[in-house]
């Protein structure tokens, strides 16, 4: 009969965590702006070509603060976890 060693279970990153839920949040806007804009198209082509291309600026922008956010979460977990042992 073989017996399992328990091994060490690693904790869940915060960091990791964090971005999902951000990732999952920009998906689901970018989504919503998709498809507002393809009803505004469907009213007036010209109008919502005008008006929604600035608008994925913010779907970018919030790529770059999801990142941003994993890589200030990460750097915090490690530096605590060195800290406590």
């Amino acid at each position: 009969m073989k017996h399992s060693v328990p091994q060490k279970k690693k904790p869940r990153r915060i960091a990791r965590a964090v971005l999902h839920i951000e990732l999952a949040l920009i998906l689901v806007c970018g989504v919503v702006l998709l498809l507002s804009y393809l009803a505004a198209r469907q009213k007036d082509p010209v109008l919502a070509d005008a008006v929604y291309p600035p608008l994925a600026e913010y779907l970018v922008s919030g790529v770059v603060l999801a990142a941003g956010t994993f890589v200030l979460a990460d750097l915090l977990e490690r530096e605590g976890e060195r800290k406590s042992g």
